[in-house]
């Protein structure tokens, strides 16, 4: 037999945890997906042209964690969720007294569609992400380490976005 005290700590953990999944609470990436994402063909292509695929292997890589089967390639049975315009742009927000730039706001935007069984299911649309950061001008290779895993961080975002408005368009009303 527990102690009381052991007994008790145990009781309201099991409490706390039967409440957050009463109250819908989930973890990050652990919500079921939507049938019409069981199974994904990836197209990642404009006409001929290939994208940056970062945000597609993201992307894709999500999709396999929560279980669906994704490809590169179309197969019988499969929705097509089409990634294109893939775009990332900095601007200089301020200046320092030496006339280097201080300070940026960096944006990333990608445009998804959705067909499910040859239908359009969702329209092309855009999700934007934007950051400000400023770095030290003496430490410009700093600079370019900041500015790469800022530029991953708001991808992976990106690719989270692109789930999560797909997720809500499908949801039952």
């Amino acid at each position: 037999m527990l102690p009381m005290p052991r007994l008790l700590i145990s009781s309201l953990i099991l409490l706390a945890s039967l409440m957050l999944n009463a109250c819908g609470f989930q973890l990050k990436g652990s919500r079921a997906l939507p049938p019409e994402l069981a199974q994904v063909h990836l197209d990642y292509r404009k006409g001929l042209q290939v994208i940056d695929a970062r945000v597609v292997e993201e992307v894709e890589a999500q999709l396999i964690r929560r279980g669906a089967r994704v490809s590169r390639v179309p197969f019988e049975g499969a929705s097509r969720l089409t990634i294109q315009h893939p775009d990332s742009e900095s601007r200089t927000q301020s200046v320092g007294a030496d006339g280097d730039e201080v300070e940026f706001e960096v944006i990333t935007s990608v445009r998804f569609s959705l067909e499910v069984a040859g239908k359009e299911r969702i329209p092309e649309q855009a999700v934007v992400t934007r950051r400000d950061y400023s770095f030290n001008s003496g430490q410009a290779l700093s600079k370019q380490i900041e500015d790469d895993r800022l530029r991953e961080d708001m991808e992976t975002e990106l690719a989270g976005l692109v789930l999560l408005q797909i997720e809500s368009r499908l949801a039952p009303r």
